[in-house]
């Protein structure tokens, strides 16, 4: 387990991965942060670059103080051509023919997985495209099961609304390992039927910049989750039999 614990925080993970031989059944908790991050190597074509949120510092005469490209460590190499080009085939085929496809986009071939734990506890969808990257949870605070959400459900859905959204307007990159960034015609012209059957054909313009509305949503969303107690552990911890 010692090489691929390493090779899971060498991808970025910060979270504390315990190293035991039942990480691989999800043993260990993961941010929402940490799954992007992750994924991010595989859409970056093996290269993990330290996760930012600021990629330019201006000062108030518009000189550049800080310009991530140029001042940040470059990204380093964790996996090579061939298991990059593996994986994202493998991730493309999930959306494509298994339990992501209500993640498919209209214009942008993508790659992703689900993920479900335990008594619904957590749903997942995480994703990219040639673009972006992007990871969704659904789950309770306090712990408790949810009412049989799945990864392929609820939480595919909200990523295909949010990059739909952030696809518009943009060059759309290939995902490394698959050459064709554009989704199979066929997929593509379902995915416009169905949106036009919704009602949901014509997608606001993406703004340029965010607007006073959304920067303060996210100030006070920050300030939030600084003050936000911790939660307690669930009385009685699941555990597992030794493997």
């Amino acid at each position: 387990m010692a090489p691929i614990k390493k090779l899971a925080e060498e991808m970025g993970v910060e979270s504390p991965l315990s190293g035991h031989k039942t990480m691989v059944l999800g043993t260990s908790g993961m941010t929402v942060m940490d799954q992007a991050t992750g994924y991010s190597v595989f859409a970056d074509g093996g290269f993990a670059d330290e996760r930012h949120g600021i990629t330019e510092l201006l000062s108030r005469i518009g000189k550049v103080v800080y310009d991530h490209d140029e001042d940040a460590p470059k990204p380093k190499r964790v996996l090579s051509d061939k298991v990059v080009a593996e994986m994202n085939y493998m991730l493309s085929q999930v959306t494509e023919r298994g339990t992501g496809r209500r993640a498919l986009l209209p214009m942008a071939r993508i790659a992703g997985k689900t993920g479900t734990t335990q008594d619904y506890r957590d749903a997942w969808f995480v994703g990219f495209t040639g673009n972006y990257v992007c990871a969704v949870w659904i789950g309770n605070d306090d712990y408790t099961p949810m009412k049989r959400v799945v990864g392929g459900f609820i939480p595919a859905m909200i990523w295909q609304r949010v990059m739909s959204y952030a696809n518009q307007n943009v060059d759309i990159k290939p995902i490394p390992g698959l050459p064709d960034p554009l989704p199979d015609p066929k997929i593509a012209g379902q995915l416009a039927k169905a949106e036009k059957k919704d009602g949901d054909a014509v997608v606001r313009e993406r703004p340029r910049i965010l607007s006073s509305a959304t920067t303060e949503f996210l100030r006070e969303l920050s300030e939030a989750l600084k003050t936000a107690p911790p939660l307690k552990p669930p009385a009685r911890p699941e555990t597992l039999s030794s493997l």
